[in-house]
C-alpha cells in the first residue's frame, strides 16, 4: 500500500510526523548572513524540515557557508545555479521540495525558533486556511515591530501585508504555477498570494512576533522606481483582473471616477473663493 493511501490510517500524532516543511532559501552574496538564517532553521522546534539552499551566482563565500550546513545536517540540501534572481532561485526549490509545506526564506532573515512549529498547527488543523504568517520585527540596522495592515482580501488587492516567508501548501503552490517569473524586479511575494487566495480560503496571522527581517541599504526594494512599481502593478492588476472586479470594482474606473470628483471640487471651490472675493469687492 502506498503511503499517501495510508495516511488517513494513521493517528494524528504520527500524521503530524509525516508533514514535512521544505524550507527554501534563495540567496547572492549572502556570505555575511547567510549562517545566522541557516541557524534559525537548525533551531526549530518542529524538526520534519527540510532546507534547501539555492546559491544564485553568488561571487562571495555564500557555497562555503552552505556547504558548512550540508555537513552538519543532512537535512540541508545545496543548489548553484548562475545569477537569475531570485524569483528563479525560488523556483528552482520549488520544483525539487519534496514537502507538503513550504516556507520560503530570504537568506539575510530569520526565524523564531517556533515559527514552524505554531504554523503547521494552524495548517493542519484548518483546512480552509491557505497561509500562516505571523506578526515581524526588523532588526539590523532598523530595529522595532513592523506595522501590517490587517489581512483581508480586499486589503491584499491593494497592497500587501502578507511577508514572503509565510507558511503554506506545496499543492497551492504547484496549482498556481510558483512565482511569477517576470517579476524580479519585486513585488512578486504579493503576485503570489493574490494567485493562491484569490479562489478561496483564508490567511492566518500568528500573534506573535516569530519573523525577523534584516532592513539594510542595497536591497532590491532600495533601488525600485516609482515608473518600475507603477508597471508591475499594472501587471499584477491585469493578471489578476477578474479578482480585482469581483472584490472592489474595476480599479481604472475608480481611479477616473476619483478624478472626476477631484476635479469637480477644485471647480466648486474656484467659484467659492470667486464669490468670497467678489462679495470682498477684489474681483469685478
Amino acid at each position: 500500500m502506498e503511503l499517501e493511501s495510508q495516511e488517513k490510517y494513521l493517528p494524528k500524532s504520527f500524521k503530524k510526523m509525516l508533514s514535512l516543511v521544505s524550507v527554501i532559501v534563495p540567496c547572492y552574496n549572502y556570505g555575511h548572513y547567510l549562517a545566522e538564517a541557516l541557524d534559525s532553521v537548525l533551531s526549530q522546534t518542529y524538526k520534519e524540515w527540510e532546507c534547501i539552499i539555492v546559491n544564485d551566482g553568488s561571487t562571495d563565500h555564500t557555497e562555503e557557508v552552505a556547504l558548512s550546513f550540508c555537513g552538519q545536517d543532512n537535512r540541508f540540501k545545496y543548489i548553484f545555479q548562475e545569477n537569475q534572481g531570485v524569483v528563479t532561485a525560488r523556483n528552482s526549490a520549488l520544483q525539487i521540495a519534496r514537502g507538503k509545506y513550504i516556507l520560503p526564506l530570504d537568506g539575510d532573515d530569520k526565524i523564531h525558533s517556533r515559527y514552524i512549529e505554531k504554523g503547521i498547527e494552524v495548517l493542519e488543523n484548518n483546512e480552509g486556511v491557505k497561509v500562516v504568517y505571523c506578526k515581524a520585527a526588523y532588526f539590523g540596522e532598523l530595529t522595532g515591530e513592523i506595522v501590517l495592515k490587517p489581512y483581508t482580501f480586499e486589503n491584499l488587492l491593494i497592497r500587501n501585508m502578507i511577508f514572503c516567508t509565510a507558511l503554506h501548501r506545496k499543492a497551492d503552490s504547484d496549482k498556481v504555477g510558483g512565482y511569477n517569473s517576470f517579476m524580479n524586479k519585486g513585488l512578486e511575494d504579493w503576485d503570489y498570494w493574490i494567485s493562491i487566495l484569490k479562489e478561496g480560503g483564508e490567511a492566518y496571522q500568528i500573534p506573535e512576533i516569530l519573523f525577523y527581517y534584516r532592513r539594510r541599504n542595497g536591497t532590491r526594494s532600495d533601488s525600485f522606481t516609482f515608473a518600475e512599481e507603477a508597471n508591475i502593478r499594472i501587471q499584477v492588476y491585469e493578471k489578476h483582473h477578474e479578482a480585482y472586479t469581483r472584490m472592489i470594482g474595476d480599479p481604472i474606473h475608480m481611479l477616473r471616477e476619483k478624478e472626476r470628483l477631484a476635479k469637480d471640487l477644485r471647480n466648486i471651490r474656484s467659484r467659492i473663493i470667486y464669490k468670497v472675493f467678489r462679495n470682498l469687492r477684489l474681483l469685478p
